[in-house]
């Protein structure tokens, strides 16, 4: 028995382990939370470039800033260091500032292709200061420079070829307003594209995450252009020499559950390059997706071969790889989808469509079609071509046969050339990353292997650059996993096109992945469902007539009754027009910034001067094409 004395002790040793033991639990838990992704590590990596009195006096704009794009995080306790080094380590600002000229220059071409001396300029956008607030500065580090690519005097002779002059190295001295990553207006294809990547909201700043150096020399009929230093080998090299680090190890991807900021600019996407929905990850967005299982790649090639490694490990894998492919080697496929004297191109199997051409044998049936084209637009394209006339006017430049950067035409081609461009380590085939044709091999696989996205961190972007692409793979039906797209997909004259009976239940599905999350700790942290600002829905009109054209939209929204021609064949999206192109953005946030933004197809009348012909943007008007063959209709 034990005396009072001894009990006394014992309570007193007892709760003293215990007490140790609570402290170790919390301990871990913390310390297991702080393992985690979360984007508030390695701040330390900022390097502030200011003085301390400059970011004591933009504290509050910068708060004011930080809240409207996390308004869940707890910012207001954070000193002006803390919120300065946030700031500057995002990759992405929204910049409703941004204005230009006007300025005199080749800005457009007549009906014979010749260059046409105008006027371009655009204007802050209305309610910048008010509904929107404005940057405290401009980020530092490098960043896409409109005016330091096009320059900001007339534009009437022979500039900005150098492909350095795409991004700038930024001190945050120069003003927000006189920054933006393209000419507003447009996302992709058209006019001016660029220096920023394509398929981004043109009113905001990016970052420039990748090696800023210089590469090796590239000549294209008989021009000698520079290209973008490359930063070769595996994706899930953690030693791999990028030299922005946060959030720490980003190349890597988001690890399978976890949340990925991405924003949503043009959507749905192209239907020879399913997924639907192509997102693009910018931290600083503000709107984050949760990944679920994914899979990371570096690029569009890598993440075929990877996939295709994956299947080919049972025996049921290989066998779809030959269904699909004819080959079930992981190099091999990657070979059939380079350009090799076109008439060997693409040796594959189709998906199965639903058949909506109107002359077609096999009309409003289920057909297997092989749309895989490596002559689609905007495939690769090399820096340096669009700045011939100081702009990006989209143009292409040509996919080389791959014996111009590998091996012998006479010889097949050796599994090392599938390494060039998987793995970055030669800027021409890096640029075969960003074909088309591999688009569909991407998405059969990755559904048919149960991955819920794919991330790419290191994509080759149409800007000649790179960018951070996802890929949304869930919410098709069971039969996707087949290959059998006739649900969501059908064949429209020598393409295909996505059915619109199916994306009015789709668009909002994908609009609910979404959500507004804590900067500091988005796997724990205050979090609330993004409510979409606008429904895809409100952003088309169904056609009267068949074939569609500008003057044939009625007023009826498209609904799952109303999405079918007289002869309930399904009515194809390019057949909708735009009154704008579709952002998913979010209610009460600064990205509804972009809701109603007309980034696609659109002239604008929100010029500086009543004679302005640049093509700019405007604000919730109707998209006017300049000419009746312009997309959609053309």
């Amino acid at each position: 028995m034990l005396n009072k004395s001894s009990k006394r002790i014992l309570i007193i040793a007892l709760t003293f382990v215990f007490l140790l033991l609570a402290v170790f639990i919390i301990w871990s838990f913390c310390n297991n939370k702080n393992t985690k992704r979360d984007n508030f590590e390695n701040f330390e990596s900022i390097n502030l470039i200011q003085s301390e009195k400059f970011y004591i006096n933009h504290r509050e704009a910068t708060l004011k800033y930080l809240k409207s794009v996390y308004p869940t995080s707890d910012l207001e306790n954070l000193n002006y260091i803390d919120l300065a080094m946030l700031y500057n380590s995002l990759w992405t600002w929204y910049n409703c500032e941004s204005s230009y000229g006007p300025s005199s220059g080749p800005w457009l071409t007549n009906d014979k292709g010749e260059d046409v001396i105008s006027d371009m300029c655009w204007q802050k956008l209305p309610g910048c200061g008010d509904k929107w607030p404005k940057l405290p500065y401009t980020p530092q580090g490098w960043i896409y420079d409109w005016n330091n690519y096009i320059g900001t005097v007339d534009k009437s002779g022979n500039q900005s070829k150098s492909v350095m002059n795409q991004i700038n190295y930024s001190d945050s001295t120069k003003h927000p307003k006189d920054i933006t990553g393209s000419v507003p207006g447009q996302t992709y294809w058209n006019w001016f594209n660029g220096p920023n990547p394509v398929w981004m909201y043109q009113r905001a700043i990016f970052r420039y995450n990748y090696n800023p150096g210089t590469g090796e020399s590239y000549n294209e009929k008989g021009n000698t252009y520079a290209t973008p230093a490359l930063t070769p080998g595996e994706i899930t090299d953690t030693e791999l020499p990028l030299p922005w680090d946060c959030p720490n190890l980003w190349w890597t991807g988001v690890p399978s559950g976890e949340y990925l900021e991405v924003t949503m600019a043009s959507e749905p996407g192209l239907a020879p390059s399913p997924p639907i929905c192509w997102f693009d990850g910018w931290r600083g967005s503000g709107t984050w997706i949760n990944v679920g299982k994914t899979l990371t790649a570096r690029n569009k090639v890598d993440g075929v071969f990877k996939l295709a490694q994956e299947a080919a490990l049972t025996k049921e894998g290989r066998d779809t790889l030959m269904k699909y492919f004819n080959t079930d080697i992981p190099y091999e496929l990657c070979k059939k989808l380079v350009s090799i004297n076109n008439e060997n191109l693409c040796p594959i199997n189709g998906p199965t469509v639903y058949d909506g051409r109107l002359n077609s044998k096999t009309y409003m049936e289920n057909v297997q079609l092989n749309f895989c084209n490596p002559n689609g637009t905007n495939q690769g394209s090399l820096v340096g071509n669009f700045a011939t006339i100081n702009a990006n006017n989209a143009n292409s430049f040509t996919i080389t046969d791959w014996y111009s950067w590998c091996g012998d035409k006479t010889e097949p081609m050796p599994d090392s050339c599938v390494d060039k461009m998987r793995l970055g380590s030669h800027y021409t085939a890096d640029r075969q990353a960003a074909l088309m044709t591999f688009d569909e091999p991407l998405f059969a696989l990755g559904v048919y292997l149960g991955y819920d996205s794919i991330q790419m961190p290191h994509s080759s972007n149409g800007n000649g650059r790179y960018q951070y692409e996802y890929l949304e793979l869930r919410g098709y039906p069971k039969e996707v996993r087949d290959r059998d797209y006739s649900s969501f997909m059908m064949a429209v004259d020598d393409t295909v096109d996505y059915r619109v009976d199916f994306l009015v239940d789709y668009m909002p599905k994908m609009a609910s992945l979404f959500s507004i999350r804590d900067i500091l700790d988005p796997l724990y942290g205050k979090c609330k469902p993004l409510v979409v600002d606008a429904e895809w829905v409100d952003s088309v009109r169904i056609p009267k007539t068949r074939p569609s054209s500008k003057e044939s939209h009625n007023v009826e929204k498209p609904t799952k009754l109303n999405s079918y021609w007289n002869d309930k064949c399904p009515i194809n999206k390019s057949a909708l027009g735009s009154l704008w192109e579709y952002n998913i953005t979010a209610k009460d946030h600064i990205s509804s910034m972009f809701t109603y933004l007309s980034i696609a197809f659109s002239d604008s009348v929100n010029y500086c001067t009543p004679n302005g012909k640049g093509i700019a943007t405007d604000v919730g008007v109707y998209s006017l094409m300049k000419k009746p063959s312009d997309p959609p209709y053309g």
